[in-house]
């Protein structure tokens, strides 16, 4: 067998496999982020409470509504949206609430938030209220009390014993 012949028949094996892998990675990265990311709106009720709207449009989720009964407002500039459309390090705050997880690997991901001892996760799926799974229905309201619940637990500060 020739030496030109060899590289002849290298040069399409490695031009035939980059095709491929730049076609699949195309696919892929456009697939991540077809759906777009969850929207929430914290805002005022008309009666003074704190409340937090989710929107999802490709899910076709609109104007789900979570409002905490007799919660103080803080001192956060409401209203405030957040777009869950690129990963950050978690815990963080975010409007009254605070993000303790977030998946965003394929749009729109799982997001979970706590909101005055309130455990809220944003499944594409489902939601989770205080660990009970709902489906999700546009336009409706759920009512949440504040508790007296713990923080969640912030795994870095945790010290491994020996």
């Amino acid at each position: 067998m020739r030496f030109d012949g060899l590289l002849k028949h290298l040069a399409i094996a490695f031009g035939l496999a980059l095709g491929i892998y730049i076609i699949a990675y195309w696919g892929i990265e456009s697939r991540r982020y077809a759906k777009g990311p969850w929207e929430v709106r914290f805002e005022q009720s008309t009666n003074g409470n704190p409340v937090m709207v989710v929107n999802q449009p490709a899910l076709k989720i609109s104007d789900v509504k979570f409002e905490f009964q007799g919660a103080p407002m803080g001192t956060n500039a409401l209203p405030q949206t957040v777009k869950f459309a690129q990963p950050r390090q978690w815990p963080y705050p975010a409007g009254f609430g605070e993000v303790i997880f977030e998946d965003l690997t394929f749009q729109p991901g799982t997001v979970t938030l706590v909101c005055y001892g309130n455990e809220i996760e944003l499944i594409p799926r489902v939601m989770m209220v205080n660990r009970r799974q709902y489906v999700w229905k546009s336009g409706i309201t759920m009512t949440l009390v504040p508790t007296n619940a713990p923080p969640p637990v912030d795994f870095k500060k945790l010290k491994k014993k020996e």
